[in-house]
């Protein structure tokens, strides 16, 4: 029966105390003391090694137990310490990037304004009426769009027939499918900023 442990001899066992006791770890560093014995690693990390764990019981402790726990030595607890938390950055990187991007795909209030201004007057063409002079987002797109959506009805009312319910002006635009994209676009996220 073969065994990939490896096993400590009892002057190993004083020798590794004896070099725990000598380096003055706090008991901060007990549980990662206790969790690497159970992993095979004896001895403490050496200088470099131990700044950088140092560093990582402030910072993430349950990473460091982690990498204590997949790790047959210290270089190894490093290793994937250091893996991880660029892992992480890097996913931070990238779910800053996605922000940011989507953040730039929102409409702002002008080019919204701009919009509407546009589609209020494709449809002040079709129905035959003109826009308010002044387009304000507001109460003044609402009230445009009340008298739009009352002159679809009126102009459905009189040209529907019973196989068309979304009857077709000239241009090839249904004035109740416009009513609600211009509905849609009132309706989108605006960036205030």
């Amino acid at each position: 029966m073969g065994s990939n442990q490896r096993t400590y001899g009892a002057a190993e066992w004083r020798a590794a105390a004896a070099a725990w006791e000598a380096g003055d770890y706090g008991t901060e560093w007990l549980p990662y003391r206790d969790l690497a014995r159970q992993h095979g690693m004896l001895y403490p990390p050496t200088e470099a090694q131990r700044t950088v764990l140092w560093d990582a019981i402030n910072e993430d402790p349950d990473l460091l137990r982690f990498s204590v726990t997949v790790a047959t030595s210290w270089s190894g607890v490093l290793d994937r310490y250091l893996d991880e938390r660029r892992a992480a950055r890097e996913a931070a990187d990238a779910a800053e990037a996605a922000y940011r991007q989507q953040k730039a795909s929102y409409v702002t209030q002008q080019e919204a304004a701009k919009s509407l201004a546009d589609i209020m007057q494709m449809l002040a063409d079709s129905v035959g009426t003109q826009p308010p002079a002044s387009v304000a987002i507001g109460s003044a797109v609402s009230a445009y769009q009340e008298k739009l959506h009352r002159a679809w009805w009126d102009w459905h009312n009189t040209h529907h027939t019973s196989e068309s319910s979304s009857a077709v002006n000239g241009d090839g635009l249904c004035l109740y499918d416009a009513c609600r994209m211009m509905r849609r676009i009132t309706e989108a996220p605006i960036d205030e900023g």
